[in-house]
């Protein structure tokens, strides 16, 4: 099927919650997930119901535009937080199934459900592709790219994230005298990032992919947390 998963986390502020949506630009072939928690009380309930009501006129209205946007909702029982992530990665296992690029929408929403979907994004990187979400001080929307840390732990990978962290671009010699490695060592790193599309590389020399350079300050302490550890 393929397209767009886009998943907000909708909580009981309807005009917050149809800000964001509006904000998204939402194409034919997309999926909109509403993940909303069980309410406790009459009155929040009627107020999720409201917003999810005002998303759910939102895309209808974009389907009369000829915008062909599926949208289905997903309730999470916050009293069983063990239950809830289950309940998450079985909806998710399904959408991935379909061939979708997965974006979790971290803007708004109940505080619970965020924690738990940047949960998810950090331990099942398959499963999800971007965080996005909006800066409140610029109100800039800014999307993020997932690389599970237990993958770039491995061997000479977090060297040269590292080194590349402070670089915009670096040659693979370089690399190689600065990791004090042979040049097969640095080749296998590289070409592992470079499968996971985390780096470019153009006549031997490597640099950043563009959605992975918000990320440079995380590979600069990454090493020497696992410095710290193996110490």
């Amino acid at each position: 099927m393929g397209g767009r998963a886009v998943f907000i986390n909708v909580g009981f502020d309807p005009t917050a919650s149809l800000d964001i949506v509006s904000a998204m630009t939402l194409s034919s072939g997309d999926l909109l997930v509403a993940v909303y928690p069980k309410s406790g009380d009459e009155v929040s309930r009627l107020r999720s119901e409201h917003a999810r009501s005002q998303i759910n006129n939102h895309v209808s209205m974009l389907r009369a535009l000829g915008r062909n946007i599926e949208y289905r909702e997903l309730e999470l029982d916050l009293k069983d937080i063990v239950k809830s992530i289950d309940v998450f990665l079985d909806f998710l296992k399904g959408v991935k199934r379909e061939g979708r690029t997965v974006y979790f929408e971290l803007t708004g929403g109940v505080r619970t459900i965020t924690v738990i979907m940047v949960l998810i994004s950090v331990w099942f990187p398959n499963f999800v592709d971007e965080l996005t979400f909006i800066v409140e001080v610029t109100r800039e929307r800014v999307s993020l790219p997932v690389i599970s840390p237990l993958e770039i732990s491995k061997g000479r990978v977090k060297d040269i994230l590292k080194i590349m962290s402070s670089c915009s671009s670096v040659r693979r010699k370089d690399l190689c005298n600065e990791l004090r490695v042979s040049e097969s060592s640095v080749s296998r790193a590289i070409s592992f990032l470079k499968r996971r599309k985390i780096v470019d590389e153009k006549l031997r020399v490597v640099s950043l992919n563009e959605k992975f350079r918000a990320l440079s300050s995380i590979f600069k302490h990454f090493g020497d947390c696992f410095q710290i550890r193996e110490k």
